[in-house]
């Protein structure tokens, strides 16, 4: 799709318009984008590309935010594949957010979140910032409040269901561009 040209042809727009919640003008502005991401301009990006965005750099998650960004077999991450999470994360319903937000926490990818999943999160968000004591009182008041059938893990549902209030998952996230990557 879009290979590495410099445009979107009308079956692109036609098929990214089905399978993604953007609007023509918004697809424009991403293609344009992720063309000015696409540094080896091969039609798709590495990792190294998206690590250009600040808001993906700066993130302490960027690791696992990276693991779930569907990819080529050479690792690279193609334009719908670019768009995925961000129509998920920006155009997407709470439950839908909700569920990426849950794949970000279930590091292992066992579809359940253990306090192992909530203790590699933990020392990806602080590192040793966190004492041993401190970290198991965070694991442990997770597990209460999101562990609603406290059997001991955290289902999609059972998150879901204790994040249904919460920003993360009501407010939609709008994604910018350093300026030297919007298109000129």
């Amino acid at each position: 799709m879009g290979g590495s040209t410099s445009h979107l042809s009308d079956e692109d727009y036609e098929e990214l318009g089905k399978q993604f919640r953007f609007s023509p003008e918004q697809i424009t502005e991403l293609y344009q984008r992720f063309r000015r991401l696409d540094m080896t301009r091969r039609g798709s990006l590495s990792v190294q590309d998206l690590m250009k965005l600040p808001e993906l750099a700066m993130n302490p998650m960027h690791p696992r935010i990276l693991e779930l960004f569907e990819k080529n077999k050479d690792e690279r991450i193609d334009f719908a594949s670019f768009l995925t999470p961000l129509d998920i994360m920006s155009n997407g319903t709470p439950r839908e957010r909700a569920e990426f937000a849950f794949k970000l926490y279930d590091m292992n990818n066992d579809g359940v979140i253990t306090t192992d999943d909530l203790e590699a999160t933990l020392d990806k968000m602080t590192g040793d910032n966190l004492t041993e004591d401190k970290r198991e009182a965070t694991i442990k008041h997770v597990m209460q409040v999101t562990d609603l059938d406290h059997d001991g893990i955290i289902s999609l549902e059972d998150f879901c269901t204790a994040m249904k209030d919460s920003d993360m998952v009501q407010k939609p996230v709008h994604f910018t561009f350093p300026s030297e990557l919007k298109p000129r």
